[in-house]
């Protein structure tokens, strides 16, 4: 939420300034579209590792119950 309110900061400062804003301004901008695609593979990393380790934890699951039916045989 923070980056939203400083880029809209930003954004009126540059709209009075004139056209194109200030230097500072389009660093900024860059700083943020470089942070952005980083941010969707951090978030990608993340379901992978989430998805991975409910697969896992399912996993286990079946196997204990597996191992819990054959214990009843017995």
């Amino acid at each position: 939420m923070l980056p939203t309110v400083m880029i809209m900061d930003q954004t009126s400062e540059a709209a009075k300034e004139g056209s194109g804003g200030s230097h500072r301004d389009r660093g900024f901008r860059d700083s943020v579209q470089r942070e952005i695609p980083q941010d969707w593979a951090e978030q990608e990393y993340t379901e992978i590792v989430t998805s991975s380790t409910k697969k896992i934890s399912d996993f286990l699951s079946s196997f204990n119950v597996l191992s819990f039916l054959q214990d009843l045989k017995h």
